[in-house]
């Protein structure tokens, strides 16, 4: 299920959770290192994951909840909602939201 929204974690709420980390990127730029990250967080229910996406800089950080998925009803529901938010976003629901911001990226059907 897509459900696209700002959540507010700091670093230590963000140390409490259990999940894991998918895909992360890094950049060294005269601005300071940069670091992007998007994975899981385990919720309340077992099979159901929390899709997430964080960008961390020294001067700020944003978290988003992409949506959520039943790991055991289907593994690649991730893909459709990573590339959903890839895509359909910023808008005026998550305004901040750019996950790519240097390329375009292809039309894939799922």
């Amino acid at each position: 299920m897509i459900s696209v929204y700002r959540v507010y974690r700091d670093k230590n709420d963000w140390a409490q959770l259990s999940g894991r980390v998918l895909a992360a990127g890094h950049i060294f730029n005269p601005n300071a290192p940069t670091s992007s990250c998007v994975g899981l967080v385990d919720t309340e229910e077992p099979s159901v994951e929390e899709v997430f996406y964080r960008w961390v800089h020294f001067t700020d950080d944003l978290s988003y909840t992409l949506g959520f998925i039943d790991i055991s009803a289907d593994p690649l529901e991730i893909l459709f909602v990573v590339r959903n938010a890839m895509i359909a976003y910023p808008n005026a629901l998550a305004p901040d939201l750019r996950m790519v911001t240097c390329c375009a990226l292809p039309r894939i059907s799922l």
